[in-house]
């Protein structure tokens, strides 16, 4: 994600989009369409000259996923149908057998997105779910209550591995 690497790199002085898409292996020319509209959105400003580039507009821990999502256009929407319409999933008034499920999971997905900054992803404290479904059993708990894991060292819990973890030398 571009911003990450620029909330992450930058401390402050600009960076160029060919090192952010160097690092993250994405194609200038789509960086250069895509911080157009953050620059817009008021999220990113720019700096021309030859030390130019760009630098957060705001504080990374005030800047939400979800709020980055919404600005460039990707909704995170899991239903056919959008709140403003006069139609439902079926291009009638009425909504599909399966709307409040996905309707659901869009809420969840928003809900867990806007509660991580910029900051929180660049944060070593960052960690990812666990993948296991819930209602599975969890053998790691049953080692814990007999104390051959120690709380806080549970392999369970791993920490997410993402550009913040590996710096550029």
């Amino acid at each position: 994600m571009a911003l990450v690497d620029l909330a992450y790199y930058a401390h402050g002085k600009p960076l160029s989009l060919t090192e952010i898409a160097q690092r993250q292996v994405l194609p200038l020319t789509y960086l250069e369409q895509l911080f157009v509209t953050l620059r817009q959105k008021g999220f990113v400003s720019s700096t021309r000259g030859p030390q130019g580039g760009y630098v957060l507009a705001r504080e990374a821990e005030t800047i939400r996923i979800a709020e980055i999502l919404e600005a460039i256009g990707e909704p995170l929407q899991t239903t056919r149908c959008r709140r403003d319409a006069e139609t439902g999933c079926l291009g009638t008034k009425g909504h599909c057998l399966t709307h409040a499920l996905w309707a659901g999971l869009g809420q969840q997905m928003h809900q867990y997105l806007n509660g991580i900054s910029l900051a929180d992803v660049c944060s070593s404290d960052f960690e990812e779910p666990d993948r296991r479904p819930s209602g599975e059993p969890d053998e790691r708990s049953d080692l814990r209550d007999q104390g051959r894991i120690p709380k806080g060292n549970d392999p369970g819990t791993r920490k997410a591995k993402s550009i913040c973890e590996r710096r550029v030398t």
